[in-house]
């Protein structure tokens, strides 16, 4: 547990490294979190009508579920930004390659070579 809260403890800290470890499992931790939130959305009636979502047909259970998604979104913004700079770091590469994997990813077609080499980079 406490390798998937190290990137919270660690919150500005852009300098150093992050193991293999500690990326993966709070990459983990933040699926786990989305799919138990997205899991209350659908119970609170967010699947209920065909086509596009009807939210006047919703109960509070999704409203709970869309808190719970959005606050872990705001609270592991610059956690996840600084431990894949981390991860980077280990791999022997600059921070600003993240950026640079952001901004190729906006490219139709070269944004599909740069994710699978992101995920290279986050695996190796």
């Amino acid at each position: 547990m406490d390798w998937m809260l190290l990137p919270f403890q660690r919150y500005f800290e852009l300098g150093g490294r992050s193991t293999r470890r500690e990326y993966w499992l709070f990459t983990l931790f933040g699926l786990v979190v989305y799919g138990f939130a997205t899991m209350l959305m659908i119970v609170g009636g967010l699947a209920l009508g065909d086509g596009a979502p009807d939210y006047s047909r919703v109960d509070a259970t999704f409203w709970f579920g869309l808190a719970i998604a959005g606050l872990y979104g705001l609270a592991s913004f610059v956690p996840s930004i600084t431990v894949a700079v981390r991860r980077l770091h280990d791999r022997d590469l600059s921070g600003w390659w993240y950026v640079g994997f952001i901004l190729v990813g906006w490219v139709p077609l070269v944004n599909l070579v740069a994710a699978v080499l992101y995920l290279i980079q986050m695996c190796s």
